[in-house]
């Protein structure tokens, strides 16, 4: 097994609590945490069909052909772990990407896990621990994103509520402080990136969340990147920055993959996965956030592809800088 991927996954599961002292008087958006990207995408459901004909094809072929599932699962996931694992392993921001097909199902072009399991893992975890706390972001899945009609939208807003209640806070001009978040009963911080969808009280602004995304796989066009999204963040009080530390591969790219892979045994062609990507982006990472030191105490979330223990700490340990 690759050492990259070998977990102690309850090491940071109470990171905050811990850390009681040092956090108690920041503001959330100023407090660094692991963000997994797409955190949905740890499993992929074949028996969950979804999308148009075509994918609808694929996943029913997909369920009879594991060299079939192999390759998809290659471009799908983005994580290892279920949620609830990935809460114990440290992580305190969720990127849930969303559509709905008579039910809502997390979703990365194909259907991952359906939504109503994630939020039993999360309200699992905050239950159990009462002194950490999460920021949420959800999105529609872009390709599925017709289904999230203005109708589908306030029923997952009207979800949302259900499932966490108090847990969720209240929208302010300023973000608290977590030690107030902790006062007030307040578990998490929930954005919804959606103009389509009545105002609740609980629901982020997402115009106030930067959270960049590029699509490549090269590591010196990522550093580029990187430059001008740490050069852009703002030092505002309403906002939250979140940095994307992940390399994604252009469609084109995964279509070849799969393509070639079908055609040809993996002794012949090794395809690319994001697995295999993530391995090169995490051994640049201390650098690319060395680098940018002075602009680190204004970014909150740092989003990874498959994280691992040390690059968990790597992150936690920013807050003690």
């Amino acid at each position: 097994m690759d050492n990259l991927y070998l977990f102690n996954s309850n090491k940071y599961k109470q990171w905050m609590t811990d850390n009681i002292k040092i956090l108690i008087n920041i503001p959330v958006n100023r407090i660094h945490i692991p963000v997994t990207h797409d955190s949905l995408s740890y499993t992929t459901d074949y028996n969950c069909s979804i999308g148009d004909k075509t994918t609808r094809s694929i996943i029913k072929l997909a369920k009879h052909l594991p060299c079939l599932q192999r390759d998809i699962n290659d471009w799908v996931n983005t994580q290892k772990m279920s949620i609830y694992d990935q809460l114990c392993l440290g992580v305190r921001g969720l990127d849930l990407r969303v559509c709905y097909f008579d039910k809502f199902i997390g979703s990365h072009t194909f259907p991952c896990e359906k939504l109503s399991i994630v939020f039993l893992h999360i309200r699992q975890f905050l239950v159990i621990n009462k002194s950490e706390i999460l920021i949420i972001n959800i999105k529609p899945d872009y390709i599925y994103r017709k289904t999230m009609t203005y109708k589908i939208n306030n029923k997952l807003m009207k979800m949302i509520l259900d499932e966490f209640g108090d847990m969720l806070t209240p929208v302010t001009e300023t973000f608290p402080t977590y030690g107030e978040m902790l006062k007030n009963g307040h578990q998490i911080i929930l954005y919804y990136q959606s103009d389509n969808v009545d105002k609740f009280k609980f629901n982020w602004p997402s115009k106030n969340h930067f959270y960049p995304w590029h699509s490549t796989i090269d590591i010196n066009t990522m550093k580029k990147d990187l430059d001008q999204d740490f050069n852009v963040v703002r030092e505002e009080k309403n906002m939250l920055n979140t940095i994307n530390l992940n390399l994604s591969p252009p469609d084109n790219i995964i279509q070849k993959n799969i393509i070639y892979s079908l055609l040809f045994p993996r002794c012949i062609y090794q395809p690319v996965s994001i697995k295999s990507i993530s391995n090169g982006m995490h051994k640049i990472i201390p650098r690319v956030l060395d680098k940018h030191k002075d602009k680190i105490k204004y970014i909150s979330g740092f989003a990874v592809n498959y994280p691992t223990d040390n690059l968990i700490k790597l992150i936690i340990d920013l807050n003690s800088k």
